[in-house]
């Protein structure tokens, strides 16, 4: 019978060789879970809400604000209008970013029902949220209460302009007359639009007086109110 002799060497190697392979599985796995983005339940985007409402259409872009969970930084929005097709919205078009909310500038200009889909990096999406768009005021002919404020020193630095009312709808414009009987027509950039009140900036730059209305969508206009500058 013939019998082999071991090395004394031998068990120290094989004990040298299953360490260095339990950390090379032990490595692999931690470098894995670094690269990978996560992707369970948790990470999933819900859309809960819209402001403001109601929406009405309009050839400018609304500012919405999207409300929900699970919101990952970098995400997409994707717009389905009524029969159209699909808007990509993505990079620094969102806005105020929060996992629970986000602000976009939407052109909503046909009447029906939008579909808002949000898609996170990992590639989650949330299911279509519904958003109905009228076309037309839902509230009446718009009135001005009063404005403020009702005189300024004129001059080249921009002036907070608030209109107090009733009736005013998303998508309204205000007419400005000058002085000199040129009119502007604001359009976009309000600070504040909602039912009861308008606010925005505007340069008084001309003595005299400014006539301020607003005209919603639907094409009803307010009464006038002015601000005297001196």
């Amino acid at each position: 019978m013939t019998y082999f002799r071991r090395h004394p060497g031998f068990f120290s190697l094989c004990v040298a060789l299953a360490v260095a392979a339990a950390i090379a599985v032990t490595s692999s796995a931690c470098d894995n879970n670094d690269d990978q983005t996560p992707t369970g339940p948790g990470t999933t985007p819900t859309v809960t809400g819209v402001l403001p409402t109601p929406l009405v259409v309009n050839a400018n872009a609304q500012h919405l604000t999207i409300s929900g969970s699970n919101f990952q930084p970098d995400l997409t929005l994707l717009v389905t209008p009524p029969g159209g097709s699909v808007q990509t919205i993505s990079g620094s078009s969102i806005q105020d970013f929060q996992s629970t909310s986000f602000q976009v500038d939407v052109v909503l200009d046909t009447a029906g029902t939008y579909g808002l889909i949000v898609r996170n990096v990992n590639g989650n999406a949330s299911a279509s949220f519904p958003v109905q768009v009228q076309s037309g005021s839902p509230t009446g002919t718009p009135n001005i209460a009063s404005v403020t404020p009702v005189s300024v020193t004129h001059g080249a630095d921009q002036v907070l302009v608030t209109l107090n009312g009733t009736n005013f709808a998303q998508g309204l414009s205000v007419v400005v007359t000058r002085p000199s009987g040129g009119p502007t027509v604001i359009t976009n950039g309000f600070n504040v639009i909602t039912a009861t009140q308008v606010q925005f900036m505007f340069v008084l730059d001309t003595a005299g007086t400014y006539a301020f209305s607003v005209t919603n969508p639907d094409a009803q206009a307010s009464n006038a109110v002015v601000i005297t500058a001196t």
